[in-house]
């Protein structure tokens, strides 16, 4: 009896072990700050989306794969631009637009880009943002929980009201807002 409560003692911590390392490495206990900073010039290539924002990946994707196979454009950085908040809106009303980001070299490609495809030049500007790192399909689910309910605070703080921002980095999630009330 006593060898089977230490086999379930062990194996209780090892597996406790094992959760902590994988939510640790995941960025579970990391503190998120809000940092104000300019950002841009983004040249945005985009397609709309209404519905789940959980199920913007495959948009993203399909942008992803006309910038390549239409323009020979291997993109970097995504962004989405979520106006609605998820939690005051049904989830089939949630309105964003999600695509790509042009890197400085493909940015003289953008007056052929604006022919086939929705894009927007977004010139810099002020916001306020948190980071979080990216390490896997996980990071996005973890980073949502960490870095917008301490953005949500600071909004309030200072009463600003704009769409959230997601700019989906190779090591990076930034999570920003426009400063604007």
């Amino acid at each position: 009896m006593k060898k089977v409560l230490l086999v379930l003692a062990v194996l209780v911590v090892v597996i406790a072990a094992g959760v902590y390392f994988y939510m640790s490495s995941n960025g579970a206990f990391i503190k998120v700050t809000v940092t104000e900073r300019e950002m841009g010039p983004f040249y945005f290539v985009y397609a709309p989306h209404t519905g789940d924002y959980a199920k913007v990946g495959p948009v993203m994707n399909g942008v992803m794969t006309k910038l390549a196979n239409n323009f020979n454009i291997k993109t970097i950085r995504c962004m989405g631009i979520y106006y609605n908040d998820p939690k005051t809106t049904k989830a089939a009303d949630l309105k964003s637009e999600v695509g790509c980001l042009l890197e400085k070299a493909d940015q003289a490609k953008s007056d052929t880009i604006m022919k086939k495809m929705k894009m927007r030049i977004m010139y810099p500007k002020m916001y306020y943002l948190a980071e979080f790192p990216m390490k896997n399909q996980m990071s996005f689910m973890v980073g949502v929980v960490k870095a917008y309910p301490v953005l949500a605070e600071y909004m309030k703080a200072k009463g600003y009201k704009t769409p959230s921002l997601e700019i989906y980095e190779k090591d990076k999630i930034i999570y920003a807002f426009e400063i604007k009330k």
